[in-house]
């Protein structure tokens, strides 16, 4: 299977950026009460879940990528909708409420990419191998591609929470350095090792996932 050019592998580098101004930075009530960011954040995820819905609904084709998209979709959901409230609710200090409750998108902004870099991260791990069987059936090739879908998602199961967001927030990091100098070398992360080992034909792909730490 070339996987080479794949959108599960776009989505590991952070494609579910494109949904994102429109879902977390709608305008702020003029006053906010102390129960401010917990409204937010609830209006937040319920005008996630209408839109997602919707899309949703329409991805019932039966062109050959229909499976694929439906995958990606809810994969989207998930982060977006689910990881990424969550997130919020979890990290934002009081600087970065501050930031989402008047709008100002140079605090806000970063720290909003920043978690959904990592809820992309962390909701690929759960995805992985459905989008990849998903991806294989569509090429004609299920089950040459089955032991190096199998290798994938056991080896994203194996990589914890903390090793996921450490790893989403180095990468995206190290982009924003390369816009600076391209000259720097790009950031490969766990993800991308673990696609290059258990690429059919890999030294060791069969046992590559059960070695991944």
């Amino acid at each position: 299977m070339n996987t080479s050019h794949s959108r599960w592998r776009r989505l590991a580098a952070g494609a579910l950026l494109a949904g994102l101004p429109a879902l977390t930075l709608a305008a702020p009530p003029a006053t906010p009460d102390p129960g401010w960011l917990a409204q937010y954040l609830k209006g937040m995820q319920s005008d996630c879940e209408a839109s997602f819905t919707q899309r949703l609904g329409t991805a019932n084709g039966r062109h050959a990528d229909a499976e694929e998209d439906r995958l990606r979709l809810q994969l989207e959901r998930n982060a977006l909708c689910g990881c990424l409230p969550e997130r919020i609710r979890q990290h934002a200090d009081a600087k970065i409420t501050e930031a989402l409750r008047s709008g100002n998108r140079r605090v806000s902004q970063p720290f909003l990419t920043e978690q959904t870099r990592i809820c992309s991260a962390l909701t690929l791990r759960d995805h992985i191998g459905a989008l990849c069987q998903a991806e294989a059936k569509r090429n004609g090739n299920s089950a040459g591609a089955a032991p190096n879908c199998e290798c994938l998602a056991d080896g994203m199961r194996k990589l914890d929470d903390k090793t996921l967001a450490d790893d989403a927030v180095a990468a995206w990091r190290n982009e924003q350095e390369r816009q600076d100098d391209p000259r720097l070398p790009r950031y490969e992360t766990r993800s991308a090792k673990l696609r290059a080992a258990c690429r059919p034909g890999a030294p060791g792909a069969a046992a590559s996932g059960a070695g991944q730490r």
